[in-house]
């Protein structure tokens, strides 16, 4: 306010005008009653009261909400006047969270490449985890009959991607026979019937055969059993051996064979073999006798087979356990409860798919006919026949001492012993003289 009077100017010349009655207070400013002020620049030049400013009606507009990691903002707007102000919004305190995963398979297993499965929380965090490849599941079929001048082919298929290889069939041998005579190596016979060869000949056998009935089948040098031979006696109480020779049979009950195509099955069988790893055999035998075995076919049989071998008369009434190598674990798994070895020093293993096994000897405490799991660790080793097992002990898998060298060390004892006294006894007899 200048201060002037009604009508006066003044030092700077100043002149009142646009002289008025009451202000309105504003947000920021004072207002006036009863009074009168100029409104060029403001100042009153009556007597009336001044009317306090009113300040600022602020609302929020807008809100940017603050976060764990950054401020937020909130934007105000007053209400009379139209201006605007904005403050910051403090930052939200840390807190602790516990992640709970979920799985899903991002990518699936194939028979050579590994699959992924996929962990993911609701706070977003995630990660991965690999699968094992499931392996080639190959059925194989003779694509190619032997015949005395050409290998015949066998091919393997995997039913799962299709990826195939083969393998030859050894030539048959070139051999005649007359009426009454064995017939070539290589062609199946029914047992002590040598006329009756071939696998059709077979088929029709186990067509007339009745419930009950076992046909022995002479694998005369041959392996592969044609699957139609095993579908003909599905479902029926029927069993088929097949003595491959060298003490080594195969039995294969009709009413175990399952629906759906059966393959061709390669019943090689390779004992004492290396291919599973020493220390994994170790695992479970310890100091107990084992030994491996490898089955040609590759997969499931689609049947259960049942394989009979000899482990030596010295393992008479001991238990044989079976044990599965799973290849993508790398891991030994019992495949079936321990047998009970006959007097014989035969036992028999039920299997349904070919692999590569070991069996462990032991004396299967536990009554592992009843329980069906032995503990491994219990029980003594034996050694099996093929194996110098008459030099073995059936009870600690080591080489027996011969007879001669425990003689030889009786006497080595006594003599030692004889000699002492005797020298003793000169020494004595020369101190009293």
């Amino acid at each position: 306010m200048c201060g002037t009077e009604y009508g006066a100017k003044d030092s700077t010349s100043h002149a009142h005008k646009e002289i008025r009655g009451q202000r309105d207070a504003a947000c920021t400013a004072d207002g006036y009653t009863g009074d009168e002020f100029c409104t060029d620049c403001g100042a009153k030049t009556g007597s009336g009261a001044v009317i306090a400013a009113t300040g600022h009606d602020w609302h929020v507009t807008r809100e940017e909400p603050a976060t764990t990691s950054s401020e937020g903002k909130r934007y105000y707007a007053c209400s009379k006047c139209g201006q605007t102000r904005e403050e910051a919004i403090p930052k939200l305190p840390g807190f602790s969270h516990t992640h709970s995963y979920s799985a899903r398979e991002t990518k699936a297993a194939t028979c050579t490449e590994n699959g992924v499965i996929t962990y993911s929380c609701s706070c977003g965090d995630s990660y991965t985890q690999n699968t094992e490849a499931i392996g080639h599941d190959y059925r194989s079929m003779v694509t190619k009959e032997p015949t005395r001048t050409e290998e015949g082919v066998r091919t393997y298929t995997c039913t799962r991607c299709g990826d195939s290889y083969t393998k030859p069939i050894d030539r048959l041998a070139d051999t005649s026979s007359g009426p009454g005579s064995r017939p070539e190596s290589g062609i199946p016979f029914i047992k002590d019937e040598l006329d009756r060869d071939g696998w059709e000949t077979i088929k029709e056998e186990t067509d007339r055969t009745g419930d009950g009935s076992t046909v022995t089948v002479d694998m005369n040098g041959s392996a592969i059993v044609p699957g139609e031979v095993l579908e003909n006696i599905r479902g029926r109480d029927i069993t088929i051996v097949f003595d491959m020779g060298d003490g080594i049979t195969w039995s294969v009950d009709g009413k175990s064979v399952k629906d759906g195509e059966v393959s061709d099955i390669d019943f090689s069988v390779r004992i004492g073999t290396e291919e599973i790893p020493e220390d994994k055999v170790d695992s479970i035998a310890g100091e107990k006798y084992s030994i491996q075995i490898s089955l040609a076919h590759e997969g499931e049989f689609g049947f259960t087979a049942v394989l009979s071998l000899d482990l030596g008369r010295e393992n008479a009434g001991l238990y044989a356990r079976l044990f599965y190598y799973n290849e993508s674990t790398r891991e030994l798994e019992t495949a079936a409860h321990a047998e009970k070895i006959a007097g014989d020093g035969r036992v028999s293993l039920a299997f349904t798919h070919a692999s590569e096994y070991v069996i462990v000897v032991d004396t299967g405490e536990g009554n592992p006919e009843e329980e069906g799991a032995e503990d491994v660790s219990s029980g003594a080793p034996a050694e099996s026949a093929g194996t110098d097992a008459g030099n073995k002990s059936p009870q600690t898998g080591r080489p027996r001492k011969p007879w001669w060298i425990i003689v030889v060390g009786a006497l080595v004892v006594i003599i030692g012993i004889g000699t002492f006294f005797l020298v003793r006894k000169k020494k004595e007899d020369g101190d009293s003289r």
